[in-house]
């Protein structure tokens, strides 16, 4: 085909010559070196294809027939759907076409390097936990918050030991409860050997930091949600996140008795309970966290003994690289 149209068939585009889209017939196109990335390509024929050097990152492949043709040196990641062939020897893995000659970047592993935790006896305006050792460069850093407090008085900023950026992912409370739980984060973070959170004024609070590797330099923040009520069981969710291998972060703060608050969510990795006992002014925390291998909804709990106030929350981040 020769010359650009001023418009295309939705979901459909012009790549060398060839019209580009769900269910094409390409059999034996040259599309080497070609850029199919995040084109729908569910369906098409494209056996004995030349896609040598073509960038197929983000593409759907759903049912696409690629028996015969060839992918040397082709480019790859984010691939979904599986297709109905491919060339002798070759698969898709994790979203990529694998193949000796695949260009395939080492995969991101995430995994929880630590976890630490802060309490006090005392309120205060400012609240740190320091790392057992400090945290690797590029490193995803989740704190984890419990503050007896209600609609005011909230965390006013999160410092640390280099001077990173820190965000805010969430904020539950109800007025009149005294009870405040909050996740901060800091993505692809220099190392730090100590995390402070800041309060307006003096209050009881009980922190925990968590600290990711294998989580890439971009990672960011997918979704997320929260709750606040009183009780004996405490419930955030359900959050469904855009992709799969994404790490899931959960937290339930207790307020004003210190009883026990115990993880009912299945998967996650919990952490050990942080409490700040301060006249009546209790403060507990238990933050958890699992790397999710879907996209399926997820809700973070706790079973709490006796009955509190509480706030509850969960969070996704995507990784990338």
């Amino acid at each position: 085909m020769i010359g650009v149209p001023n418009t295309y068939p939705t979901g459909w585009s012009v790549v060398d010559g060839y019209w580009v889209g769900p269910g094409m017939i390409a059999e034996n196109a040259n599309l080497a070196g070609g850029s199919l990335a995040g084109l729908n390509l569910s369906g098409a024929d494209l056996k004995g294809a030349n896609l040598t050097g073509a960038t197929l990152t983000g593409a759907n492949l759903a049912g696409a027939n690629l028996g015969g043709s060839t992918l040397t040196g082709v480019v790859s990641g984010g691939v979904t759907g599986t297709p109905s062939a491919l060339p002798s020897g070759w698969t898709l893995v994790g979203g990529y076409l694998i193949a000796p000659s695949s260009t395939l970047p080492a995969p991101k592993v995430p995994s929880l390097v630590q976890a630490t935790g802060a309490t006090e006896s005392v309120g205060s305006t400012a609240l740190s936990a320091s790392l057992a050792s400090p945290s690797g460069s590029g490193d995803l850093l989740v704190l984890s918050l419990s503050e007896y407090a209600g609609a005011t008085n909230h965390v006013t900023s999160v410092t640390d030991s280099a001077g990173n950026t820190w965000k805010l992912a969430l904020d539950e409370n109800t007025s009149g409860h005294n009870s405040d739980g909050e996740i901060w984060y800091s993505t692809n973070a220099l190392p730090v050997s100590a995390v402070t959170a800041h309060f307006k004024t003096a209050a009881t609070a009980a922190l925990e930091v968590q600290d990711f590797s294998g989580v890439g330099a971009t990672t960011s923040l997918d979704v997320g949600t929260g709750a606040s009520n009183t009780g004996v069981t405490a419930t955030a969710g359900p959050v469904t996140p855009s992709q799969s291998n994404e790490v899931a972060v959960g937290f339930v703060a207790g307020h004003g008795t210190a009883g026990a608050i115990t993880v009912t969510s299945g998967g996650f990795a919990p952490q050990p309970q942080q409490t700040s006992i301060v006249a009546s002014s209790d403060a507990s925390v238990v933050a958890g966290y699992q790397v999710l291998s879907g996209t399926g909804a997820q809700v973070f709990g706790a079973s709490l003994s006796p009955a509190m106030y509480w706030a509850s929350g969960i969070v996704t981040f995507k990784l990338t690289s």
